[in-house]
C-alpha cells in the first residue's frame, strides 16, 4: 500500500501541470466567496438598519399637573426625535403620589390631528397632549414628582411634574 502511495506521488510530480488549478475552478472558487461576503454584508447591514429605526421621545418644556373637577390633568408636550412614528394613543402616564403610583389615561391633544384612537407622531414632529385621572386630589402629588409615559409600541420616557 505503502509502495503505491508513493508510486502515485512521483507519477504527479512529474506531471508538466503539476499544482494546477483549472480555471473554470478558480472562477467558481472566486465568484462563490464574493457571493458569500455580500450575503454576510447584506444581513449585518439590514439588520443594523433595522435596528436604528426606533422612536425617541423628548419632553418639551415643563409638563404641568393641574386640578381639575373630578380629579387631575397633566398636560405635556413631546417631540419625537428618532427615525421611526409612535402611537400616542392609549398611551398613559404612571405619576409618583406622595402615597402611591397613580396612572393617568390618554385623553387627547389640542392638535386636531391627534384623537383618542390615532395620534401618531412622526419622526421630528411635536404634539401637547393631555392625561387624566379622576377622583385624585392635586395635594396628592409633590412638586417635580416623578412620571413614566408609557406607550403601546413599547417606548416610554421620564420625566419630573410641575404644580402651578
Amino acid at each position: 500500500m505503502k509502495s503505491s502511495l508513493t508510486h502515485a506521488f512521483f507519477r504527479l510530480r512529474g506531471s508538466p501541470h503539476r499544482g494546477a488549478v483549472p480555471v473554470a475552478a478558480l472562477l467558481v472558487v472566486v465568484a462563490a466567496s464574493v457571493l458569500a461576503g455580500a450575503l454576510v454584508a447584506y444581513f449585518i447591514f439590514s439588520r443594523a438598519a433595522r435596528g436604528l429605526e426606533h422612536a425617541i421621545l423628548s419632553v418639551v418644556g415643563q409638563p404641568v399637573l393641574y386640578a381639575t373637577g373630578s380629579g387631575v390633568e397633566l398636560l405635556v408636550a413631546l417631540k419625537n426625535a428618532g427615525t421611526a412614528s409612535v402611537d400616542l394613543a392609549g398611551s398613559v402616564v404612571v405619576l409618583q403620589a406622595k402615597d402611591a403610583a397613580v396612572e393617568l389615561t390618554f385623553a387627547g391633544s389640542i392638535n386636531p390631528d391627534c384623537s383618542f384612537r390615532v395620534c401618531v407622531l412622526a419622526p421630528g414632529e411635536s404634539v401637547s397632549l393631555r392625561y387624566a385621572a379622576e377622583g385624585v386630589e392635586l395635594e396628592s402629588f409633590l412638586e417635580g414628582a416623578s412620571a413614566t409615559l408609557q406607550t403601546r409600541d413599547g417606548c416610554q420616557v421620564n420625566f419630573n411634574v410641575a404644580k402651578p
